[in-house]
C-alpha cells in the first residue's frame, strides 16, 4: 500500500507541475491520482 507521505508528496508534485503551467498534463495526472488514491480507500475500507 502506498503511505500516506507517499500520496502528498505527489499531489505536492502535481502542485508544483500546476504553478509551472502544464495545465493540461496537470489535470490528467490529477485524475489518475484521484483514481488511484480511490482504489487505495477502497482496499484499506475492504481488504480482500
Amino acid at each position: 500500500l502506498l503511505s500516506q507521505q507517499t500520496i502528498l508528496k505527489n499531489f505536492h508534485i502535481w502542485h508544483i507541475s500546476f504553478n509551472i503551467g502544464e495545465v493540461r498534463n496537470t489535470i490528467e495526472s490529477y485524475e489518475y491520482q484521484c483514481v488511484t488514491f480511490s482504489i487505495l480507500v477502497i482496499k484499506v475500507l475492504f481488504p480482500n
